[in-house]
């Protein structure tokens, strides 16, 4: 059984940790607010009290950084297989980079980018990722 049944889930599963991301960081703008609470801070009908909405939001930012690295980490196992294909998918996924942007910071074209580089990298990955998920959960 393979991890990704197509490139595509592969894509989507990879998409998720820029929504990661931007959830991070709204959580980290709360988390890091030097304002003293006060009385009119706790939402009107709140039942949970502000420590432990705080102790939740601690929680769900550690699950993010936790789901952001495993998607970083397998993009990071292209290395050994294609240092190209690793660094298009690193700049793409983890920093946000358009095929334009990567395509110019790699010294190639962007159709060449489009229809051959990009390409390959997501196949590589997903071949990757499925080849290791085979082989560590066999079919019983």
């Amino acid at each position: 059984m393979n991890r990704f049944a197509t490139v595509a889930d592969l894509l989507s599963y990879l998409s998720d940790y820029k929504t990661y991301y931007y959830r991070w960081i709204a959580l980290e703008a709360l988390l890091t607010t030097t304002k003293s609470p006060t009385f009119s801070d706790e939402p009107h009908g709140s039942s949970q009290p502000l420590e432990s909405r705080i102790l939740q939001q601690i929680e769900d930012k550690e699950e993010l950084e936790k789901a952001m690295s495993e998607i970083k980490s397998d993009i990071i196992r292209l290395k050994d297989v294609s240092y190209k294909s690793y660094t298009i998918m690193i700049e793409k996924f983890v920093y946000f980079k358009t095929l334009e942007e990567i395509s110019l910071m790699m010294h190639y074209s962007l159709d060449h980018m489009k229809h051959d580089l990009y390409p390959k990298a997501k196949l590589d990955l997903f071949r990757i990722l499925n080849e290791d998920h085979t082989q560590s959960h066999p079919e019983q």
